[in-house]
């Protein structure tokens, strides 16, 4: 996916790229450097260093089978490795169920430069379910 932008005036265009500035945090102004996909996913690298992984992973029969009162919880599903690393830990993962709008999860955990790490599910109900989850990760590249 490619994101174009195209404002008539330059005035007009950069207050859009300082508003984008503000709202995704980090310079539009340095551009995209590189950008690439491979067997883990999808990257762009920015010249400011950001760097961004995207990737979708699909578990099957995944397990509902631990509970805490009525709540019931998953398995860590291994979430891999980014399509580029990081040079330290993502600032922000973010995970979409595309499939499956009847789970949520905790939040990510032991993510590295070279691992997004793992994250657990959580339902209403006990039982087995496909899964398929959409992976963002921000962070940098330099």
């Amino acid at each position: 996916m490619e994101i174009v932008i195209y404002v008539s005036s330059e005035k007009k265009n950069m207050k859009l790229i300082k508003r984008m500035n503000k709202l995704i945090g980090f310079d539009c102004l340095h551009g995209v450097v590189e950008r690439g996909n491979n067997t883990n996913g999808n990257y762009i690298k920015f010249g400011d260093g950001t760097l961004i992984c995207t990737k979708q992973l699909s578990y099957s029969n995944v397990a509902f089978d631990h509970t805490q009162g009525s709540v019931y919880f998953s398995s860590g599903l291994q979430l891999g490795a980014p399509a580029k690393n990081f040079i330290s830990t993502p600032l922000f993962i973010r995970l979409n169920f595309p499939s499956n709008g009847y789970a949520w999860d905790f939040g990510v955990r032991n993510s590295t430069a070279s691992n997004l790490g793992s994250v657990q599910l959580i339902r209403g109900t006990g039982d087995s379910q496909n899964i398929t989850l959409d992976v963002f990760a921000i962070g940098r590249w330099k």
